[in-house]
């Protein structure tokens, strides 16, 4: 039986054409008898990317909105945690380079959430001590009676070494 409407003109050379399958939306597709070129008169849209790219699979979207979650989430710790911060500045003496510099009085900024920790701004970024009673203390008494404890310790551990080298013998 002959098809019942006529196929339409190639649309380059104007030449026969005859049915070529179908895409897969399901538009009809044609084909030019002379210059052999195929293609389709009303291109029905599908729900697929355009050309060179590609759709996301199930697994990919499900990264995609795990990522966005946890940057919501991220973003909710990091204002909590703002809030949370709380400086105070005090006066404090380091005595972690008693040794070398001597004990050193400074101003510091004390964190809510971090106790036992101070910061000295005016020393650069790296300036951050940690161990009250240790490294710094918020009495220039405390931090004398460790710097003692320090000298004390390192003439031990002086006198210790010197013992052994009076003691190596050499034949």
């Amino acid at each position: 039986m002959p098809n019942p409407t006529p196929n339409p003109p190639c649309p380059a050379c104007g030449g026969t054409t005859t049915t070529h399958g179908a895409t897969k939306a399901g538009s009809q597709r044609y084909r030019c008898l002379v210059c052999r070129k195929t293609f389709t008169l009303e291109p029905k849209k599908t729900g697929r990317p355009p050309f060179g790219e590609r759709a996301m699979t199930q697994k990919e979207r499900d990264a995609k909105r795990g990522a966005e979650e946890r940057a919501v989430r991220s973003a909710r710790a990091v204002e909590f945690n703002r809030k949370k911060r709380r400086k105070q500045v005090v006066k404090v003496w380091i005595t972690k380079y008693a040794l070398t510099k001597g004990i050193q009085e400074a101003e510091a900024e004390t964190w809510a959430n971090h106790k036992g920790m101070v910061s000295v701004p005016k020393w650069g970024a790296l300036a951050t001590f940690h161990g009250e009673g240790r490294e710094w203390h918020r009495t220039r008494e405390s931090a004398l009676k460790r710097a003692e404890e320090m000298r004390l310790r390192r003439i031990a551990s002086l006198e210790k070494q010197l013992d052994k080298l009076r003691a190596l013998r050499f034949e």
